[in-house]
């Protein structure tokens, strides 16, 4: 099984990769995680992750974080795809052809787009409540703290 989580939006990308992690350790509970670094694929510990199995479980559950760029690895992206074992890649940047190989072999994609800023949100004036008590108008003062809330003071 492959997953890849890519896009420049990391925050939402970590909370996915966290919830697919949590689901993939309910469906596989004696499924050992493994995280895979630029040093295990120099080593030449990829294939064994591959064709591997845990010594107390089935399966194995592969983490690699921004691996694909750094470690400069071609990776068999069919043998992935097909093996018993489970890989996770969580990336920034991917370049296309990356992404349609994965489609091609069955794995999964999952995009995150940063959302662009078009529109500054207004800032609420905390002061605006401080003036409204000043002048001793209550009604104002109380809108003025319910807008408060409502912008996440």
């Amino acid at each position: 099984m492959l997953y890849l989580l890519h896009g420049a939006d990391r925050v939402k990308s970590k909370e996915k990769l966290e919830a697919l992690l949590e689901t993939l350790r309910e469906k596989h509970q004696d499924a050992s995680l493994v995280s895979l670094t630029p040093e295990d694929i120099a080593a030449g510990r990829l294939p064994e992750l591959v064709y591997g199995q845990g010594l107390f479980a089935p399966r194995v559950i592969v983490l690699a974080e921004e691996l694909i760029l750094e470690a400069g690895v071609a990776f068999q992206w069919e043998e992935l795809a097909h093996s018993e074992n489970i890989f996770l890649f969580r990336e920034a940047e991917v370049a296309k052809a990356i992404t349609e190989k994965i489609e091609e072999v069955g794995g999964k994609l999952q995009q995150f787009i940063l959302k662009e800023v078009g529109k500054e949100k207004k800032v609420f004036n905390v002061f605006t409540i401080a003036n409204a008590v000043g002048r001793l108008d209550r009604r104002e003062a109380w809108v003025k703290y319910q807008e408060a809330l409502l912008a996440g003071l």
